[in-house]
């Protein structure tokens, strides 16, 4: 009787493991890349100015809007959940670009390129960030790159946040900008 118990446990413990692994292979990791391209716009520059934001955007339970959507699902505005302006000038700085942080958008400066940020937070099983949008514009307006992070839609999250994204981010970004 007793191997018959161990047996059933044994066969419960493996069917859990399958499907724990069969989770963990659809689970949702999050995704970079690079929906706006615009190099020819692109001019020299010696400095990238990044631009503080002090506020974070919440988006309901279980919506999974691209990032041309989400700023439409936004339903409260809160203040900044992690400084995400100081990793990047971190992950920007240590491939050796010049950087500084400005509140404000500065009046004209000549070789600059501008970066702008906006990072949209959900609820789960606790607070992740679902998306992360970096902007680079030239002096002009035009935004010339446009990188995001997005946590997909289907399965389990990964919990994604600033310090696991930006640095992935930065790389891909830094890839374009060649100063």
């Amino acid at each position: 009787y007793l191997y018959k118990a161990q047996k059933k446990i044994v066969m419960k413990l493996t069917s859990l493991s399958l499907v724990y692994t069969l989770l963990i292979t659809v689970s949702c990791s999050s995704t970079i890349y690079l929906p706006k391209s615009n190099a020819s716009r692109l001019n020299p520059f010696d400095e990238i100015i990044i631009l503080k934001n002090d506020s974070s955007y919440m988006i309901p339970f279980r919506k999974y809007p691209g990032h041309n959507e989400i700023r439409y699902m936004v339903r409260d505005t809160i203040p900044a959940i992690e400084p995400v302006y100081l990793l990047i000038k971190e992950e920007l700085s240590s491939e050796g670009f010049n950087c500084t942080i400005w509140e404000t958008l500065p009046k004209s400066k000549n070789n600059v390129i501008y970066l702008t940020y906006q990072d949209y937070w959900e609820r789960d099983f606790k607070k992740y960030m679902h998306m992360l949008v970096i902007n680079v514009w030239n002096p002009e307006d035009e935004i010339i790159f446009k990188v995001v992070s997005y946590s997909h839609s289907k399965g389990l999250h990964n919990y994604p946040t600033p310090t696991k994204q930006v640095p992935l981010m930065i790389d891909e970004l830094a890839k374009h900008l060649n100063p």
